[in-house]
């Protein structure tokens, strides 16, 4: 390796920090095999942000700035460093001990009223709080057990976020990627569109006053999976290009529903009154023991 910039480093010492070195250290062989490539340890990982995160790991180390490590939950605040990309959630600057939140699974983290993109990790934290911010998610997954306060959400791209529970209003809007609400949301306010994938939890209300659209023939939103849940309409729903509304029992049969009738399963089980809904489509799909429930 041709030693540029670096003084204090002795030119022998530098040249074992070699990517080709690295591989051969994840991979347990000599550099020397065709078995010890960095691409077939990628290979093994599941997720690039890990792979990148031991890459800069490595090379740091090797010139004497290790990372910082940390082994305990921590409580961080968002506070963006306007010289270095001050948006990413990924940028370690961005976050007072230079590490990110899930580092460890029980962190918890606040936005502090900023904007933050989320890109390329795949990390679970215990809660988080926005204090007025917004989380834009355009790659990766992010898993949150619990929402402290009201949540503006965007998921774009291959963005993708599993929320635990939230008593507190939480705003959604995607185009594409994926949201999973998996316990009980109390106040709703999502608009799904384009290519997104929604999956519902246990409950979810959409109270008086809020709106819930779906638009577009690729929109999917509902449940998956043997249990069902219950999607609560106290507000508005609108269903906009095209209106599908499927109600699938245990069989698998389907029953389409048109506003101001009631929505019944093939069985005669009642759903509800549809009402206040706009026929402009989307799908609305409940597996097999969801319920959808209209004021």
């Amino acid at each position: 390796m041709e030693q540029q910039q670096c003084p204090a480093i002795p030119e022998a010492e530098l040249d074992q920090i070699s990517f080709q070195n690295w591989g051969g250290l994840l991979m347990g062989t000599a550099i020397s095999t065709p078995d010890s490539t960095i691409l077939q340890h990628m290979r093994t990982l599941k997720g690039l942000g890990a792979i990148t995160l031991d890459v800069i790991r490595y090379v740091k180390e090797g010139f004497g700035q290790p990372l910082p490590e940390r082994t305990t939950p921590a409580s961080l605040v968002f506070t963006p460093d306007t010289d270095q990309e001050g948006f990413w959630y990924s940028n370690l600057y961005n976050w007072p001990d230079h590490t990110i939140p899930g580092t460890h699974s029980g962190d918890t983290f606040n936005l502090a009223g900023n904007y933050c993109r989320f890109n390329h990790e795949t990390v679970t934290v215990a809660s988080a709080k926005f204090s007025g911010g917004r989380m834009d998610y355009v790659g990766g997954r992010q898993t949150i057990g619990t929402l402290l306060d009201a949540a503006n959400i965007s998921v774009h791209r291959a963005g993708q976020v599993y929320i635990g529970s939230s008593a507190f209003p939480l705003k959604i809007g995607a185009v594409a990627g994926r949201v999973k609400l998996n316990g009980t949301f109390t106040n709703l306010n999502g608009r799904f569109i384009g290519k997104s994938q929604t999956l519902l939890g246990t409950s979810a209300t959409v109270p008086a006053g809020e709106t819930l659209t779906l638009s577009g023939t690729r929109v999917e939103f509902g449940w998956d999976g043997p249990t069902g849940g219950t999607l609560n309409i106290e507000g508005t729903l609108k269903l906009r290009a095209g209106v599908t509304l499927r109600v699938t029992d245990n069989y698998y049969k389907t029953a389409e529903a048109n506003s101001g009738e009631i929505a019944e399963r093939s069985d005669g089980t009642r759903i509800g009154i549809i009402t206040d809904m706009y026929d402009t489509a989307g799908r609305l799909c409940l597996g097999p023991g969801g319920n959808w429930l209209a004021a």
